[in-house]
């Protein structure tokens, strides 16, 4: 290429090719010497479309979940250096006359299919990017992916000047499994520790619905391992629990035989009326232990 010329008027002499010119004149009776043109458009091209053809996969940073992700958007580019385009391009020309934005356009979609998935997946475990943030964040991946895109389009003489990330989105079965660990997270910081209180009160009831000794002791030991299987391993849930329900088990209710209100095992009073709760044999009036039939001390019938 001799040079570029810019829209307007230019002459066009023999001092372009000095070395050349003498020779022109014998062949071509004078100082005629063929030149080739080759029209540049500097327009803008900004509806370069781009979607990724299938899912691609990665585990969210932030809840350990494998998601299938696709991606779409657009962007627009402008030639910046003829000389290198046509240099880079030459033969590449459609019926050897001109080169279209869409020879461009189908160039770089095969790079882009290539490479958008390293490019998000890159900037998702980099920055630590879990999925319900990528909506406010997208402006950032949007960035990492014109700096990677304009480094490739950059080869061939055009620069990337507008970019658009229009989705990265996930199935609707993954959405809901997201959406389900989000409720339940949002419980634990609701309630805080009331919450494995709860559970452990939900595991209770349901273990008592259930028949036989071992399948209650399964069913209890993996619900209240998934309770608190968030910040403790299955052995130590399965001790808290176990811990839990002997508390449970020791926790006797006494009633007044004056108002029959519910008083402790360990209560000596009533707590509504005063009068004493612990039972006395009418013969000798010695102590008598919860529910006994006859007197320790005399042996009388109670």
């Amino acid at each position: 290429m001799i040079a570029v010329v810019e829209p307007g008027t230019s002459n066009i002499d023999s001092a372009w090719l000095p070395i050349v010119s003498s020779g022109t004149q014998k062949w071509w009776s004078g100082n005629a010497y063929p030149v080739e043109f080759y029209f540049i458009n500097k327009r803008l091209k900004l509806d370069m479309k781009w979607g990724t053809p299938s899912s691609f996969s990665i585990t969210d940073p932030k809840y350990a979940l494998v998601l299938d992700l696709r991606a779409r958007g657009q962007f627009g580019l402008a030639v910046n250096n003829y000389q290198y385009l046509l240099d880079r391009l030459v033969g590449s020309f459609d019926n050897g006359s001109y080169l279209t934005f869409d020879f461009i356009k189908n160039q770089l979609r095969g790079w882009i299919n290539q490479n958008i998935k390293r490019i998000i997946s890159a900037i998702i475990i980099q920055k630590e990017i879990s999925y319900f943030d990528i909506l406010p964040r997208l402006d950032e991946i949007n960035d990492f992916f014109i700096l990677e895109l304009n480094k490739h389009t950059q080869t061939i003489g055009m620069d990337v000047v507008s970019s658009s990330i229009e989705d990265i989105g996930a199935p609707e079965e993954t959405k809901a499994e997201l959406n389900k660990l989000l409720m339940g997270k949002a419980k634990i910081n609701i309630l805080g520790d009331d919450y494995y209180k709860v559970r452990e009160l939900d595991n209770i009831e349901h273990a008592a619905k259930n028949e036989g000794i071992s399948g209650t002791i399964l069913g209890l030991g993996v619900a209240n391992m998934m309770g608190q299987g968030m910040v403790n391993s299955m052995q130590y849930g399965q001790r808290q629990f176990s811990q839990s329900m002997s508390e449970v088990k020791e926790i006797v209710i006494l009633a007044c035989p004056s108002c029959a209100a519910k008083n402790n095992e360990k209560s000596k009073f009533c707590i509504e009326c005063g009068n004493k709760l612990q039972p006395s044999c009418k013969a000798c009036n010695a102590s008598l232990l919860p529910k006994s039939k006859f007197c320790i001390e005399c042996g009388e019938r109670v």
